[in-house]
């Protein structure tokens, strides 16, 4: 009896979470003013058929599970990566074999927007305006907590 082989380009690949990168993540600003918070790296690996991905040592939990659900669609959008230019065909420093890698990330919400929220729960309906106005810059003491 034959067996249903899955369609793609990628079908046959595996998938793996790789170990920590030891390095922090970083931000980068996108179209429309949204902001991406770099906390992984997707990589295909077409020597052993296989798609990796690796946190950056800082990364939360929950970063981690998003980094590991996007682990099983990178079939369906690496392709689209490397056309783009998002992923970039790289050559191990030791084996010589070649892999591509993209960095990946969520993207945060407008930080200014997250500050508004956060001062309007902590001090009532009053916006930063206001308590700029009202305290000065003693109205942001003890926020970064």
């Amino acid at each position: 009896m034959a067996t249903v082989q899955p369609r793609g380009k990628y079908s046959n690949y595996g998938f793996e979470v790789g170990g920590d990168i030891d390095k922090e993540g970083w931000y980068e600003p996108r179209d429309g003013g949204r902001v991406l918070k770099i906390h992984y790296r997707a990589f295909r690996v077409p020597s052993e058929k296989k798609f990796i991905v690796r946190n950056y040592a800082p990364s939360t939990e929950t970063e981690r599970a998003e980094a590991e659900r996007m682990l099983h669609l990178l079939p369906r959008i690496y392709g689209h990566w490397e056309q783009d230019g998002r992923a970039k065909r790289c050559r191990h420093s030791t084996t010589g074999t070649y892999f591509w890698s993209a960095p990946c990330g969520s993207f945060l919400d407008d930080p200014l927007m997250q500050l508004e929220l956060e001062m309007m729960i902590d001090r009532g309906s009053r916006t930063v305006v206001d308590e700029l106005l009202l305290n000065g810059l003693d109205a942001f003491k003890g926020l970064s907590a």
